[in-house]
């Protein structure tokens, strides 16, 4: 991992119950480092429960790597 990298790397893993509503986060995609990342993180979320925070690069989404992945083809997993 980078030096400069914020976050070290983690497994984080979202569940969504059935009171809730989404998510709970923004999900864009990079324009230096090819890959998907976590924008917002909405506060009492899955997203937050699951301890994802902002900046972090999503990796693998239900056991499917996504690193090289276009955003509309991870946005397709995630639904």
């Amino acid at each position: 991992m980078p030096e400069d990298c914020p976050h070290q790397l983690r497994l984080c893993q979202l569940r969504l119950e059935d009171d809730d509503d989404g998510y709970g986060l923004t999900l864009y995609a990079g324009t230096g480092p090819v890959g998907q990342f976590i924008g917002e993180v909405d506060h009492r979320s899955p997203a937050e429960r699951a301890g994802l925070l902002s900046g972090d690069r999503v990796v693998e989404v239900n056991g499917v790597n996504v690193e090289t992945e276009s955003h509309s083809e991870v946005n397709e997993i995630l639904s």
